[in-house]
């Protein structure tokens, strides 16, 4: 009896070890179990582990929002346009080539858009008169912005003797005295900032008024952590020998080159527009200075819109009153360039865009965020008559350079304004300026919290 059993327990015991195990469904560990909040314009890095290293993902998302895996299979990428506005939903498949079920994971994506959220207007008796073509310095410790001269109305273009503070938390305005080599009264100075430091540097721009204006040669270091000598001219080598105003000026902060292209020249006797482009060095107090010669550039003009991408190392030019043609006496260009800092020899190349391209224009404000290469355009001129419409973000990310109009409800157009960006609040801010009327204001742009 023993004997005949051993044969069907066997047969029992290899029948369950022979039986094959079903391959389970591939999981995506750390999905996000609520909304991901998508800024329109911003990338969002989601990571993608998955349980099994041979399963692979696919993305399927609504018309405006961009969902691509990268390259090592690791993360998932999204990005919502400017023209999205209704919260969406984004697909993601995990499948296997061993014949497992698919896994269906669904990101829920909560839009979040990008507009003017903010405007401060003040009173004669609170704040500074209108003006144009000032200069503006954030110190990002203490969340002021110092404003140094600029232009009035009572006459246009002459220089206003004053400078104001604006506490951005409070938003009010106070006297600011600054100290050291402060510069004469004057306009269209343009600045940089070294990331990371109260440091800020002032080149070009004019002085004086109608018969005596003159283009301001000098070189400014703007310490804003040094009450007691905040100005410090500096000593120039091998310097331009023309002055200019309404130019563009940049700084790269890993190359520590700083970079001057365009803009007037004017003097007593002359006026020309200029197509020179400059790059200079600091050590100590003093710059040397090197003239770029490259086999093509961008034409002669004024005015323009520039950013500097430290990231990918390119000086980026658009726009600006070109020479006059015909009855044309701005003669907007629409064009971008790139100055290429990455090489011992700088060269400039046209960029190629998608999107739409806003109208040219001389003479707005613009907002360069350089966390996420954005540049943002608003305002100008392209006639001197009116001002243009409309908020523009340029993407200035390699292989990504495009136009976006941006929808939103906007502050009033106006020329010859000021701006800047704060990064701890990755907000920009544009105020003064005219256009049918003298723009007594500081408009904020961003997102809503």
């Amino acid at each position: 009896m023993r004997k005949a059993l051993l044969f069907p327990l066997f047969v029992l015991a290899c029948s369950a070890e022979a039986t094959p195990k079903a391959p389970q469904a591939p999981r995506w560990l750390d999905a996000p179990t609520t909304a991901v909040a998508l800024r329109q314009g911003i990338d969002v890095v989601l990571p993608l582990h998955l349980d099994r290293t041979a399963a692979k993902a696919t993305v399927v998302a609504p018309e405006g929002i961009g969902a691509t895996v990268d390259s090592d299979g690791a993360s998932l990428r999204l990005r919502a346009d400017y023209t999205v506005a209704d919260d969406a939903a984004v697909t993601v498949t995990l499948k296997t080539d061993d014949g497992a079920p698919a896994t269906t994971v669904e990101v829920r994506a909560h839009i979040v858009p990008l507009g003017w959220i903010d405007r401060q207007t003040w009173s004669e008796t609170d704040g500074p008169q209108a003006r144009e073509h000032t200069s503006m310095f954030l110190d990002e410790d203490t969340r002021v912005v110092y404003m140094l001269q600029g232009t009035g109305y009572s006459p246009q273009w002459k220089p206003i003797d004053d400078n104001w503070q604006l506490d951005l938390a409070s938003k009010t305005w106070s006297r600011w005295n600054p100290t050291g080599d402060v510069p004469e009264p004057g306009a269209t100075r343009r600045a940089v900032h070294v990331p990371g430091t109260k440091v800020y540097y002032l080149y070009g721009g004019s002085t004086g008024f109608q018969e005596t204006e003159v283009g301001d040669p000098a070189l400014y270091r703007v310490d804003l952590g040094n009450p007691a000598h905040t100005f410090t001219k500096l000593t120039q080598v091998g310097a331009p020998e023309r002055t200019r105003v309404l130019h563009a000026f940049g700084y790269d902060t890993e190359k520590k080159i700083f970079v001057v292209f365009g803009g007037v020249f004017q003097s007593a006797t002359e006026q020309a527009l200029l197509s020179d482009t400059w790059t200079f060095t600091l050590e100590g107090d003093t710059a040397t200075w090197k003239e770029v010669k490259s086999a093509q550039k961008p034409s002669a003009r004024y005015g323009g819109f520039h950013a500097t991408d430290s990231t990918s190392h390119r000086f980026f030019v658009w726009s600006g009153a070109q020479q006059p043609k015909g009855k044309d006496m701005i003669n907007a260009a629409s064009d971008l360039w790139a100055l290429d800092l990455s090489s011992a020899q700088p060269s400039w190349s046209v960029v190629e865009t998608t999107g739409a391209t806003p109208p040219g224009r001389r003479n707005g404000c613009w907002i360069h965020d350089p966390k996420t290469q954005r540049l943002f355009v608003f305002g100008g001129t392209p006639d001197g008559v009116v001002s243009t419409p409309g908020l523009f973000a340029l993407d200035l990310r390699p292989g990504h350079e495009g136009w976006s109009t941006v929808a939103a409800a906007a502050p009033p157009p106006r020329s010859s304004g000021s701006g800047f960006f704060d990064p701890t609040t990755g907000r920009g801010y544009c105020g003064f300026g005219n256009d049918r009327e003298l723009y007594r204001d500081m408009n904020v742009l961003g997102y809503p919290e």
